[in-house]
């Protein structure tokens, strides 16, 4: 098994909980769990609330404006196709038209007031979450 390219292998009989963790450190390894909260200068975006702060504020997001938010945050300074976006931020089998994140990233960074500036057009492509942690905010 292990000459085949598996990196780890149980041997029988395994309990449940030795199961499970070896399944949520391997999943640990390829990043597959998203973190429960992500922070950026006066942001904060928690995952298991489910809500959305900016200077301590709370902003009311759609969920799908939130899920949006937060695939382009857990993804910073990656040029995201519109496409990549539909399909993660929103069901896989979403088959609407790609032009409707368009129409949420416009919302989406009206409601971030200054903090929308962050999240960029990349002409041809899509939108970027651009984050770089010696960014400050305006005055």
């Amino acid at each position: 098994m292990l000459e085949n390219g598996a990196d780890d292998c149980l041997h029988r009989p395994a309990s449940d909980p030795l199961i499970i963790a070896h399944v949520k450190a391997l999943l640990k390894r390829v990043h597959a769990l998203p973190p429960k909260e992500l922070r950026f200068d006066g942001l904060r975006l928690s995952l298991a609330e489910h809500v959305v702060e900016l200077d301590g504020k709370t902003v009311a997001l759609s969920p799908r404006e939130f899920d949006l938010l937060y695939y382009l945050a857990r993804n910073p300074n990656l040029a995201l196709s519109r496409m990549q976006i539909l399909n993660r931020a929103w069901d896989s089998g979403y088959a609407g038209d790609e032009r409707t994140v368009d129409s949420h990233i416009k919302s989406l960074r009206a409601k971030l007031g200054w903090f929308g500036k962050h999240i960029i057009t990349v002409r041809g492509v899509g939108y970027k979450f651009l984050w770089s942690a010696a960014q400050e905010r305006p005055a």
